[in-house]
């Protein structure tokens, strides 16, 4: 119970920071937007290309989605730039709190951050005529599964902040991985389409896990087999990703 308490308080710090600068809910979600307005209508023609199934704006929404959680979420690691930069995290570490409680608040936090945001993609792409035929349940997996990838990348973010201490490592890190993760997926483009290889390294990609899950879950019939394996997958990835996050926590605190 004391950690599960102060696990809430991190979440709940996250919280207040959001509140006294609303404007960052409203600046992170400019992106996916854009990317949704102009991506789809930029690509909306490939939905005629032999081989293509249903409409582009169905095809491309569970891909924003899971890019929104890829890219929110890879900022994450900035938070605890600024925690060891003003000597918050060295008073953090030498009180008696869990240490996992750092990191599971914080991505809790973020979890959130991308739910909130996912509302408005959701709601957008039902103006631009967007059918989700899972249903509520089906856009409720999909939600669950951002929020997964979410866990897993603001975990990894979370690591690199600590072990690197500098904005820019961050920076350098999380921009060489994000790109080709998403490019390296089906969140813009048919796997039938893609080259051989890209298939290929698809299959390894936990990006693709998550679009290929939000889209067997909210975009068609919800076809549980293809989503329950996606959500384990996931949820194994975060797990791992949280051990990572809180070996980096211990290392940082033997090197104070």
């Amino acid at each position: 119970m004391i950690a599960l308490r102060q696990t809430w308080q991190v979440f709940l710090r996250g919280l207040r920071t959001l509140l006294r600068q609303p404007a960052f809910l409203v600046v992170t979600i400019i992106q996916p937007i854009v990317w949704l307005l102009l991506f789809g209508a930029l690509f909306r023609s490939v939905s005629r290309i032999p081989g293509f199934h249903g409409t582009y704006i169905d095809f491309f929404t569970p891909g924003v989605v899971v890019m929104l959680a890829l890219f929110g979420a890879g900022w994450s690691g900035m938070a605890f730039v600024e925690d060891i930069a003003n000597g918050v995290m060295e008073r953090m570490l030498t009180s008696p709190v869990w240490r996992g409680s750092l990191n599971v608040g914080w991505i809790a936090y973020e979890a959130v951050v991308i739910m909130v945001q996912t509302v408005l993609i959701v709601v957008l792409a039902l103006i631009l005529g967007a059918d989700f035929k899972g249903g509520i349940i089906g856009v409720l997996l999909m939600f669950l599964i951002g929020a997964l990838l979410a866990c897993s990348v603001a975990s990894f973010s979370n690591a690199v902040g600590v072990l690197g201490r500098r904005r820019e490592t961050v920076i350098g890190v999380v921009s060489f991985f994000q790109l080709p993760l998403t490019f390296l997926s089906t969140g813009m483009m048919q796997r039938n389409l893609l080259p051989r290889w890209m298939q290929t390294v698809s299959d390894y990609n936990p990006v693709n896990w998550a679009v290929e899950g939000a889209r067997a879950a909210a975009m068609q019939r919800t076809d549980w087999g293809i989503v329950g394996t996606r959500i384990a997958m996931l949820v194994g990835l975060a797990l791992v990703a949280s051990l990572v996050a809180s070996r980096a926590f211990a290392r940082y605190q033997r090197s104070l």
